[in-house]
């Protein structure tokens, strides 16, 4: 993992969850319960995985939310990756750059799933310090880092993706 400077005026993209992790609807309008989180791509990596799941045919990758959720190894208990979040970096703000873990996830049946994520080429930016509080003020429209406005939200448009393991798992 690196620092890397992201630059104001870049654009960033994650997958988001119109629900919560009891399966409750979010908040239509609250921008922030959709898309607070340190965890995004950068555009080009974004535009990567747009670019596999189109070419993809179906399949396994039949939905922009699944790609999204094997490119980044992230866990269907963790969310449902059915909203794509872009926003729009403020100030020149340091993040971490690098590639995400391996993870293991036991579904009630007691099969195990391993989300391993595409390495090298779905690069992931953590970026410290969120000021959930803040951002939550203003219904997510800015998110707040480091207790200054670092990200504002541009848009959020739900996406599909399927749930192939039901609920997930632990």
């Amino acid at each position: 993992m690196k620092v890397v400077t992201l630059e104001a005026g870049s654009r960033l993209f994650r997958g988001g969850n119109t629900h919560d992790r009891e399966g409750n609807p979010r908040v239509q309008g609250d921008t922030a319960e959709w898309a607070l989180s340190p965890w995004w791509f950068t555009e080009d990596v974004y535009k990567s995985i747009v670019d596999v799941y189109l070419k993809s045919g179906g399949g396994y990758l039949n939905s922009l939310g699944m790609t999204l959720r094997r490119a980044g190894a992230v866990k269907q208990s963790w969310s449902r990756l059915d909203v794509r979040i872009k926003a729009e970096v403020l100030q020149d703000i340091n993040a971490y750059e690098g590639i995400g873990s391996t993870q293991f996830e036991q579904l009630e049946n007691g099969v195990t799933v391993i989300w391993d994520g595409w390495k090298a080429d779905a690069k992931q930016l953590f970026i410290p310090n969120l000021d959930w509080e803040r951002s939550k003020r203003n219904y997510g429209k800015v998110l707040y880092f480091d207790g200054a406005p670092a990200l504002r939200v541009l848009t959020r448009k739900t996406i599909i993706s399927e749930q192939p393991f039901g609920k997930g798992g632990k």
